[in-house]
């Protein structure tokens, strides 16, 4: 997720193919975001490629690349939070989404208190879900570098946490950073012998 220098607008990109719809979310939202809009998936990702929008609201019924797919590559492949907006409040559909990485979702019609609220929470649920991923992968690194320093310099779980520890602050790193130098570089001198 970026973050913006203060007073900087979030982009946002409108993926919907109804052009009134489009362009009455398009009206709502100008005053608080940048905003771009596309009418099918492919126009969206194509946007989504070329600008990278901080977040997309995606239409759930689009023509060509359904709305689902659209979500596939916006999660798996490009990391751009989305939210979904559908006519159709099917539980299980809404599920998929949300598996997917969907930050929530808006039934149709939508008032625009309710989207400038809606996506103000999405936002910052995405940014919530982006620092625990990093912290997840500082841990998991913190972890993998503890493991192997016990196991190839034969020393206590303690004492390899407090050498990763001073080597950390010796160096000025954050502790997940000098973590993933040590995993990498034991993993290379392990394959070498």
């Amino acid at each position: 997720m970026r973050t913006h220098p203060t007073g900087v607008q979030m982009t946002l990109l409108i993926v919907e193919d109804n052009p009134i719809v489009q362009d009455l979310l398009s009206v709502t939202l100008a005053s608080s975001y940048k905003i771009l809009q596309a009418g099918s998936g492919e126009e969206a990702l194509a946007i989504c490629n070329s600008t990278l929008p901080d977040m997309v609201i995606l239409d759930d019924g689009l023509p060509g690349m359904s709305g689902e797919e659209v979500a596939e590559v916006l999660s798996r492949q490009l990391n751009i939070p989305f939210l979904v907006l559908t006519a159709d409040p099917d539980s299980r559909k809404i599920d998929r989404y949300i598996a997917m990485g969907a930050s929530t979702y808006l039934v149709k019609p939508v008032s625009p208190d309710n989207l400038l609220s809606t996506i103000k929470a999405a936002h910052n649920n995405s940014r919530n879900i982006s620092k625990l991923l990093l912290k997840s992968n500082g841990d998991h690194y913190i972890g993998r570098a503890v493991a192997s320093l016990m196991l190839l310099d034969g020393v206590s779980e303690q004492h390899a946490l407090n050498t990763l520890k001073q080597k950390a602050r010796r160096e000025r790193k954050k502790l997940w950073l000098k973590a993933r130098e040590i995993f990498e570089s034991r993993l290379k001198v392990s394959r070498i012998t």
